[in-house]
């Protein structure tokens, strides 16, 4: 089950933090949350169940429940889940989606590092926390959009898509095709031969672009440190990052925070 999402703008970040069920007897709830998404990161088991669809919940599953929609929660004893409720645009004409479970046992680093960066930002930096829910939502409409159960879109390539994954969790560290191209059980030159066939453009180039579409993300919707930042995208030597950004946007990161970029 998945529902279409609007992820154009930075979300409204109502509420977050870690939430305890299952006290005192109570094994189940049901409400709704009319005007809110619900976003919840489980550390127990149990079930829930959202406009007559039943899942189970798992340690480590996160679910995606829409503005209106019934939710009932099955606990097997006291159970603890972190949650961010939030406002999105009307998601009309969308084309993005989230599950509503969504696994995180298989590759699932990138989820779980949005969370815990969730969890650390302060309700004193707001912009900080919007830019980490925003980087979840997208981190789980990739993950929709790429049939991480096993499948992909018609005609997409799982080594290609196995591959978008893995640089997507490591785009703070460094990034070798070599490296990727050995996790994957394949050669440097079949992967790059994929690469380029699936996507019409290189490893590296790929990583280059994330890396930017990360970086100016956060420049523009949080309150990191520009050093920060550039630790968080794998490119640590600020001055290499300035040159990076410069190349990509024709501006420096203040820049791109200031506004100022050339027309494109």
């Amino acid at each position: 089950m998945r529902f279409p999402v609007c992820l154009a703008g930075p979300p409204e970040v109502v509420q977050y933090g870690p939430a305890h069920h299952g006290l005192g007897g109570v094994r189940e709830e049901e409400y709704v949350l009319p005007d809110l998404w619900a976003v919840h990161f489980y550390s127990y088991l149990g079930e829930l169940s959202v406009e007559g669809v039943t899942v189970p919940i798992r340690p480590g599953s996160v679910s995606a429940i829409p503005p209106g929609a019934r939710m009932r929660f099955r606990y097997h004893g006291p159970s603890e889940h972190f949650y961010a409720h939030l406002r999105l645009p009307d998601a009309a004409g969308s084309r993005e989606r989230l599950r509503l479970m969504d696994d995180l046992a298989r590759d699932g680093g990138a989820v779980r590092g949005c969370f815990r960066r969730l969890a650390e930002a302060s309700p004193d930096a707001p912009g900080r926390v919007r830019a980490a829910v925003w980087e979840l939502l997208w981190q789980l409409a990739d993950r929709a959009r790429a049939g991480d159960s096993g499948g992909g879109p018609p005609g997409a390539d799982p080594v290609v898509l196995a591959a978008v994954r893995r640089i997507e969790q490591g785009l703070a560290g460094p990034l070798r095709v070599a490296a990727l191209a050995d996790a994957l059980g394949v050669s440097h030159n079949h992967l790059t031969r994929r690469f380029q066939a699936e996507l019409g453009c290189t490893v590296v180039e790929h990583v280059r672009r994330r890396r930017m579409a990360r970086a100016e993300h956060m420049l523009l919707n949080s309150t990191l440190a520009v050093k920060s930042i550039a630790i968080q995208v794998g490119i640590p030597d600020l001055q290499a990052f300035n040159k990076a950004c410069r190349r990509h946007f024709g501006t420096g990161p203040r820049g791109i925070r200031g506004g100022d970029r050339p027309p494109l």
